[in-house]
């Protein structure tokens, strides 16, 4: 009986592991053929680039716990008073050269509610990006470049103009 289970435990095992190697999708061989590496919103999808779609989760996390860290160092920084950081906090908008182009696309058109089209690779780095694309918005709509830090990464800090103003 003990030897019965054993062997089905095997083949539920086997099975599975198979069930999971069969499953995966065929690495792609060439940028053109790379996955996006994050699923674009339902609204963005047809914006004339191609987001990646999904970093692997190390990846992810290793951006978000950057920005955390590029969050703080503008503040130790800029030295505003309380009511000011509150007023501008969520509005800021780091680019930093580790950004994917898909990513600072992304971050411009939600800064800015722009539209843009761009191809998913660049030979700008991702803080030229974002500058040139800034340069081609109307004067009065355009984001104002607040800081530059240099810790823990080199990044540009935006804000938006009305923001900036205050």
């Amino acid at each position: 009986m003990g030897t019965v289970v054993a062997v089905v435990i095997g083949l539920l095992v086997i099975g599975v592991a198979a069930w999971l190697l069969l499953r995966r999708r065929p690495v792609a061989q060439t940028p053109a053929e790379a996955e996006p590496i994050i699923e674009p919103p339902e609204s963005t999808q047809h914006r004339g680039y191609s987001r990646p779609r999904e970093i692997d989760r190390e990846a992810r996390r290793e951006l978000l716990l950057l920005d955390e860290a590029l969050h703080r160092r503008f503040f130790e920084r800029a030295a505003l008073p309380p009511d000011e950081w509150a007023r501008i906090a969520d509005g800021l908008v780091f680019i930093h050269d580790r950004l994917p182009t898909g990513l600072v696309l992304e971050r411009f058109q939600a800064a800015t509610g722009s539209v843009v089209s761009g191809p998913g690779e660049s030979h700008h780095t991702a803080r030229e990006l974002f500058a040139l694309l800034n340069e081609r918005l109307a004067p009065e709509r355009r984001m104002v470049l607040r800081l530059t830090l240099d810790e823990p990464v080199e990044a540009d800090v935006w804000t938006q103009p009305a923001e900036d103003a205050g």
